[in-house]
Order: C-alpha cells, then sequence, then structure tokens
C-alpha cells in the first residue's frame, strides 16, 4: 500500500511540475505508515531521524501535495 501510495504522489509531483526529492519521499513514506493523526511536529521529528536535513517547510509542502492529490486529509 504504502508503494502505491508513494507511486501516485509522484504521479501527482510530476504533472504538477514539480520535482521529485528524496525528502518528499522520505516524508511521504512515513507519513504512510503511521495508522492514527500526526502532526506536523512529531512527523518532523521522525523525518529528521532518517534525514537530518529535512526542514519544516518541506515537510509542510509535501503534505499539502498529500492533500492535493487525495492521500490526506487536513484535520
Amino acid at each position: 500500500m504504502i508503494d502505491k501510495n508513494l507511486q501516485k504522489l509522484i504521479a501527482y509531483i510530476e504533472k504538477k511540475g514539480l520535482r521529485n526529492s528524496s525528502a518528499r519521499e522520505t516524508i511521504a513514506r512515513e507519513f504512510f505508515k503511521t495508522k492514527d493523526h500526526i502532526t506536523i511536529e512529531e512527523l518532523l521529528s521522525k523525518t529528521r531521524k532518517l534525514d537530518s536535513k529535512i526542514g519544516i517547510a518541506t515537510v509542510y509542502r509535501t503534505l499539502h501535495l498529500l492533500q492535493e492529490c487525495g492521500l490526506a486529509i487536513r484535520r
């Protein structure tokens, strides 16, 4: 399921003419692993354990893309 969702996100990113990055993929993978609601701060903490260079702005932008393509719901 994670890979299918990630593929959908990547296709959406390409459709919008945006650049895909390893940081976006890391954020998306961690988001898809989560079964319950996760805050931006929690997601940032999880992703920074994997890549310390990921910033909060990248998390916000990636979550916005996930929401736009129907893979996330804002709460």
